[in-house]
């Protein structure tokens, strides 16, 4: 704030003398500001151009600026300049803005008292439609401007851009969103496709990653839930691993809890759902739990999980009522991976069953996996993708985390199937 303080009546004398027309610029720390929204609405209502910077960064380009001053003048709408990791991931809030349009301020207003929580979630929605006259649902813009007005152009400048999250990634992403966290490397099934524990894919891996059982220990995850209560961080558990395999899983749920873990998501293939975990998870904090079934009908299941589904599906329906009785506001998904003869007759089979019992019903095309010729364990639309003559920058690695349960760190599920399985994970957590 003091560097753009001090230097905010220079950049206005300089963008005044290069585009010969009056300029006002504001400063915000956010723009659910109330202070900054009445400023910026009384100098529009002055027929005043009003640009807004966020001066909690040191890092400035006046010549982009200038470009970016210059297109929002040209263009006449409300212009934003939000640093993108990839075309479809935004940071959280802008980082300059043009805005022409009262609408657009008082849309602002609006959420800025949404955001404080002066007004509920249905006045709010309503307040935006009445203002834009109609519902819009953009995927091209930061998605809570989709809130505000249609009329929103993206400023973009590559180079700045890059500049910018190597400068700034330790501002705008100081920790994960996501901790996915295996706390073993077991599971008590062999399905077919998974690469992890079946039968055929074990034979293809060439690390000894699962040939010795490793647990997470208590001190370790302690650890962990320290930083995700204090950073506020969504916990996942499972897909590596059968969570429920670990002997102090549900402890480790309560330890979570008490560190002040508040979103908690579990993916579990039920089996070990007996009765007594089940009336354990419902006094848990659990957010959502999602049971990996793959299958509507026993000879299927079998065939692909190798265990009785009867029995898992009676753990599902117990803890089903167990939530009901209870009320509380952990909810439940069921997930179908797509393989096999008759695949999409069984997958609508299986989403009229469990669409009515469960919150969310999931539905995964089959992933196929191979060594490739450097020896990795890779999944075989890999090699399609690096065919691609245009990519994109993949954000997982600015969101998520995946901890295994010697303390190695990665970046995503993909790295956790190649480093697990074809070479030693790195750096420890």
């Amino acid at each position: 704030m003091v560097i753009y303080g001090a230097i905010k009546e220079e950049i206005q004398r300089e963008l005044e003398q290069r585009l010969s027309r009056e300029i006002v610029i504001n400063l915000f720390l956010s723009i659910w500001d109330l202070g900054v929204l009445e400023s910026i609405y009384e100098d529009l209502k002055h027929k005043k151009s009003v640009f807004v910077i966020n001066p909690a960064f040191d890092f400035f380009d006046i010549d982009v600026f200038c470009e970016f001053v210059a297109q929002a003048l040209k263009g006449g709408k409300n212009l934003y300049f939000a640093p993108q990791i990839n075309p479809d991931y935004f940071i959280k809030e802008p980082f300059w803005f043009f805005i022409t349009s009262l609408d657009a301020v008082v849309n602002f207003l609006v959420e800025s008292l949404y955001l404080k929580k002066s007004i509920q979630t249905d006045f709010r929605n309503f307040l935006h439609k009445s203002l834009r006259g109609h519902s819009i649902s953009r995927v091209d813009i930061p998605k809570y401007l989709t809130n505000l007005s249609e009329n929103w152009e993206s400023f973009f400048s590559q180079d700045f851009s890059k500049e910018f999250f190597l400068k700034y990634s330790d501002v705008y992403f100081p920790h994960p969103n996501n901790v996915h966290i295996a706390i073993s490397n077991r599971c008590n099934l062999e399905c077919v496709m998974c690469p992890y524990h079946s039968k055929e894919y074990r034979s293809l891996q060439t690390s000894d990653f699962f040939d010795k059982s490793l647990f997470m220990q208590t001190q370790d995850f302690k650890k962990i839930a320290k930083y995700c209560g204090n950073h506020k961080i969504f916990m996942q558990f499972g897909q590596l691993d059968e969570p429920f395999i670990h002997p102090k899983f549900l402890e480790f749920l309560d330890i979570a809890k008490d560190y002040g873990v508040e979103n908690i998501n579990i993916t579990t293939n039920g089996t070990l759902l007996d009765k007594k975990n089940a009336e354990k998870i419902v006094q848990s904090n659990i957010g959502h739990i999602t049971f990996s079934l793959d299958a509507i009908d026993k000879e299927s299941y079998k065939r692909i999980r190798g265990y009785d589904y009867d029995t898992t599906v009676a753990n599902i329906q117990y803890l089903i009522d167990l939530l009901k009785t209870s009320k509380k506001k952990t909810t439940l998904g069921v997930c179908f991976i797509l393989q096999g003869e008759n695949a999409k007759e069984k997958s609508m089979q299986f989403l009229e069953y469990w669409l009515p019992l469960v919150d969310k019903v999931k539905f995964h095309q089959l992933s196929e996996f191979e060594l490739d010729k450097e020896g990795s364990f890779v999944t075989k639309h890999q090699r399609q993708f690096r065919e691609y003559k245009q990519r994109h920058t993949c954000s997982i690695p600015w969101q998520v985390l995946f901890i295994t349960p010697d303390l190695k760190v990665t970046f995503c599920c993909n790295s956790m199937s190649v480093y697990s399985t074809s070479s030693s994970i790195g750096g420890g957590a």
